[in-house]
């Protein structure tokens, strides 16, 4: 068992652990709102080969897989870029496609109420986060805005000094067309022509398909939140957020 007897120093670094794994998540934040995603992966994963990516519908196992839905979603805004551009061109002249990147949806992808909590032996952590965001994208219907509810839990570990994503859980627990029932079913928009371009994008599918967690209907029976982290000596000793098989 680690003596949890900390001298100053040792209460000092914890801190700094702590502060630094919030910036990480605040960072991450942060690339949806400026619309970076592909920047995700190669800016704030770990260099290993067994990181894990899981959401509702299944996991994202290794480099490839988890990188490749980041990259999923930027590529989701190059091409509501090219459309916009293309229906638009007074709002965009003068403008480059990447000076224009984003344009015509938003996702702040707020992370609050977190509970982080670093092993004793220094080595990894681990954190949960409560998502509550009202984002818009460009879809084959026009524009759309949604309602999500979820929860961001990471497992990270500490190379060559910085704090990286080991593995994470984004998970909707409520997704909804904004101004409708979370739980409620409801007419989808009609399709537009101008907008057909969006049907050819999707994200790709989990290495692993499970159901990680189902999103809320009325008729769902109560499903427990991820576990929150609790204080341990490392990571052996405590739960994972990524997937059992791997």
């Amino acid at each position: 068992m680690i003596d949890y007897t900390l001298s100053a120093e040792q209460l000092v670094t914890r801190w700094e652990d702590r502060r630094a794994v919030q910036n990480l998540l605040g960072i991450f934040s942060q690339h949806f709102l400026i619309k970076q995603e592909q920047r995700i992966f190669s800016d704030l994963w770990s260099a290993g080969d067994d990181v894990v990516l899981g959401v509702n519908q299944g996991y994202y196992v290794g480099r490839g897989a988890v990188a490749g839905y980041f990259e999923a979603l930027y590529q989701r805004d190059v091409i509501a870029n090219r459309i916009l551009r293309r229906l638009f061109p007074d709002k965009v002249a003068g403008k480059t496609q990447e000076e224009t990147q984003g344009i015509g949806s938003i996702n702040y992808f707020p992370l609050d109420t977190p509970v982080v909590e670093v092993a004793a032996d220094g080595a990894t952590a681990k954190g949960i986060w409560a998502l509550r965001n009202t984002y818009s994208a460009i879809t084959p219907r026009g524009p759309e805005a949604y309602w999500q509810w979820g929860w961001v839990a990471a497992d990270l570990r500490k190379e060559d000094g910085q704090w990286k994503i080991w593995h994470l859980l984004m998970l909707d627990d409520a997704l909804t067309r904004a101004g409708t029932m979370p739980g409620k079913p409801y007419t989808p928009y009609p399709e537009l022509p101008e907008f057909a371009e969006m049907q050819q994008w999707k994200l790709p599918e989990p290495t692993i398909e499970a159901t990680v967690r189902e999103v809320y209907t009325s008729n769902r029976p109560f499903t427990q939140p991820p576990r929150i982290p609790e204080p341990y000596d490392t990571f052996s000793h405590t739960f994972s957020y990524g997937c059992e098989e791997v």
